[in-house]
């Protein structure tokens, strides 16, 4: 393909949308024109559209209020199976940062013992201050 043809050509964005509207688009717009990438946009698609009447957006409000309620169900539903588990996980969090605690206790005194007994080079390098 000619380098003129490919530099014009325009790729739709990776999300399936066409791309938005050039400085060229926008040109060809201001003098009276039309672009597909202006036609295509978000705003103008929306008003080319037809309007619903009432009674459909009604309907089409409830059929969301439906799926909306089943939504918290589900969600309330979730929250109420996971509940039980917080004591548990905070137990074990809880028992977690005792044996934390204790291998940094552990580390200091072999440190300190080795400070003691070797110099100031340590082969452990944790410390009690994490």
């Amino acid at each position: 393909m000619d380098w003129a043809w490919q530099k014009l050509r325009k790729k739709r964005s990776s999300d399936g949308h066409p791309p938005s509207p050039g400085s060229m688009d926008i040109q060809i717009q201001a003098l009276r024109g039309f672009s597909t990438a202006c036609d295509l946009t978000p705003e103008e698609t929306q008003a080319k559209k037809a309007p619903i009447s009432m009674e459909e957006r009604i309907i089409e409000l409830t059929r969301e209020n439906g799926f909306m309620r089943q939504e918290i169900a589900f969600f309330r539903g979730l929250a109420d199976a996971l509940q039980p588990l917080l004591p548990v996980i905070q137990y074990h969090v809880d028992e977690l940062n005792s044996a934390i605690r204790l291998a940094n206790d552990r580390i200091g005194e072999a440190n300190a013992q080795w400070d003691a007994e070797v110099g100031t080079e340590r082969p452990i390098g944790g410390t009690r201050d994490l």
